[in-house]
C-alpha cells in the first residue's frame, strides 16, 4: 500500500539574482517526484472581488513571461532558464533542462500523464511560459512502479539549481516553493 506525503518548503531570494542555488535537507525513504514554482513580487494583484485570476496562489510566475501586448511572440527567449536538482553526487536530469518544451516534458512525466488528449492535463504554451509554470521532475527508477524512487534517508543534500541561460539578466525570482 502506497502512503504518498508531502512536504513544502519555500524560500526567499533577493530579487537580481543570476543564479539560484536552494538547498534542502529532508529524508525520505523514496523519494518520487518533486514540483516547483516561481514567485514574483512585481505580480499585478488586483484584489478586487470577481477577479481571481491573478492571486498569489494561481499565478505561478516563469521569467520568460511577456505583456499580452508583445508582437514577437508569447515568450521572451532571452530571459530563458535552466533547472537541474541533485541528490548527493546524482543529478536529475543529467542534462539541465533548458526550455519550456523540456519544462512540460518533465511534469508530464512527473504526474504519469505523457498523452496530451487522454487526460485534463492541458496547459497552452501562452499560459505555461506566463502564469501558469510549475516544473517537475521524477526520481522513479522505473516508470510506473511503487517505490523505486531515490533513498534520501542517510542525510542526503538536495540541491535545486536555477540559472538564466544567459548570463546578462537578472532571474527575477524571489521565492521559489517545493
Amino acid at each position: 500500500m502506497v502512503y504518498p506525503a508531502y512536504h513544502s518548503f519555500s524560500q526567499t531570494f533577493a530579487a537580481g539574482n543570476t543564479e539560484i542555488n536552494m538547498n534542502i535537507v529532508k529524508s525520505s525513504t523514496r523519494l518520487s517526484q518533486m514540483f516547483f514554482t516561481f514567485s514574483n513580487s512585481n505580480i499585478d494583484t488586483d484584489n478586487t472581488a470577481g477577479n481571481y485570476d491573478k492571486k498569489k496562489w494561481n499565478y505561478f510566475f516563469h521569467t520568460m513571461a511577456v505583456t499580452i501586448d508583445n508582437l514577437e511572440g508569447v515568450i521572451d527567449s532571452n530571459k530563458q532558464i535552466s533547472a537541474q536538482i541533485q541528490i548527493a553526487n546524482k543529478k536529475f536530469p543529467e542534462q539541465e533542462i533548458t526550455s519550456i518544451a523540456e519544462f512540460m516534458y518533465f511534469l508530464r512525466r512527473a504526474v504519469n500523464v505523457m498523452s496530451p488528449y487522454y487526460d485534463g492535463f492541458s496547459i497552452d504554451i501562452y499560459r505555461y511560459a506566463n502564469d501558469k509554470f510549475i516544473g517537475g521532475i521524477n526520481f522513479d527508477k522505473q516508470p510506473d512502479m511503487n517505490f523505486t524512487g531515490t533513498n534520501t534517508k542517510m542525510g542526503s543534500l538536495i540541491t535545486f539549481k536555477v540559472k538564466g541561460a544567459n548570463a546578462n539578466f537578472a532571474l527575477g525570482i524571489e521565492r521559489v516553493f517545493d
